[in-house]
């Protein structure tokens, strides 16, 4: 998404690994998320949180534990 954006604003072309260099740069760090365990919680507690929710996610790629995302270190 980052490529991308700066793609559209600034007309500037990047490949990943040179903006994740860009990024660690301006202070930003790459975190993994843990996996989830779904052994811990029931299929009917599972459900009843994404009604909670409003699971409007449907539609939206999930995150798995290879996909990492970033965060601003402070």
């Amino acid at each position: 998404m980052v490529l991308e954006h700066v793609r559209r604003k600034y007309n500037k072309e990047y490949k990943a690994r040179g903006m994740r260099n860009v990024l660690r740069k301006v202070g930003f760090s790459s975190k993994k998320p843990r996996p989830a365990n779904a052994k811990k919680a029931s299929k009917k507690e599972i459900e009843s949180f994404k009604k909670m929710q409003g699971d409007s996610s449907e539609g939206t790629p999930r995150r798995d534990s290879r996909s990492s995302f970033w965060t601003r270190r402070l």
